[in-house]
């Protein structure tokens, strides 16, 4: 526990948020490890929240290596590693978490990534083409993803699926997707 003249200010844990989770968090703690020190009472789902990021985007949490709830209380010296939605592997055996990860992902993509859109759609995918983000929470709290380039739009809106992509070129995008997702994407393609 940490001390201060002789007060008790909290635990000092090691977090440590993987893929697209980095997104929520400030450029100097992004894909490392990070000390952070918490409340002496704090439980992980606190905690993952504090650095904010939406625990619907967490799919997978590990503490000292082992899976862990968000009502797990943290103790001082906890490494803690924080993992996203995972939309193609089955996890659900490892996981404390509640909630299982999608197994046929459906997609809205904002008006900018129109051409991804039709490539998803293409695919067999089902596919919205969206306005501005905020139009399209209904299908995303249903379970659909949310797809769009712009990352302060998505930690704004904290939606429990998300997907920012980086890239600029549509084929580049349709890649990207396909690669970060495990997909087979591409016009002509039908998903199994």
């Amino acid at each position: 526990m940490a001390r201060s003249g002789g007060h008790v200010m909290g635990n000092i844990v090691t977090l440590r948020f993987y893929e697209e989770l980095n997104d929520y968090l400030p450029a100097a703690v992004r894909r490392r490890a990070f000390e952070h020190c918490v409340r002496a009472d704090a439980c992980v789902g606190d905690t993952i929240t504090a650095c904010g990021v939406p625990a619907a985007a967490v799919d997978l949490v590990l503490v000292n290596g082992e899976s862990a709830g968000f009502g797990h209380r943290l103790r001082h010296g906890d490494r803690v590693s924080i993992y996203p939605v995972f939309e193609t592997l089955d996890i659900e055996s490892m996981t404390h978490l509640p909630g299982r990860p999608l197994r046929r992902p459906r997609f809205v993509v904002t008006a900018a990534l129109a051409d991804l859109a039709r490539a998803l759609a293409a695919s067999s995918y089902p596919t919205v083409l969206a306005g501005p983000a905020d139009e399209c929470l209904d299908l995303v709290v249903r379970g659909w993803i949310l797809v769009s380039d712009d990352a302060r739009t998505l930690a704004r809106l904290e939606p429990p699926r998300a997907f920012r992509i980086r890239t600029v070129k549509p084929g580049d995008q349709v890649r990207e997707i396909g690669e970060r997702l495990q997909l087979p994407i591409g016009f002509g393609h039908r998903p199994q």
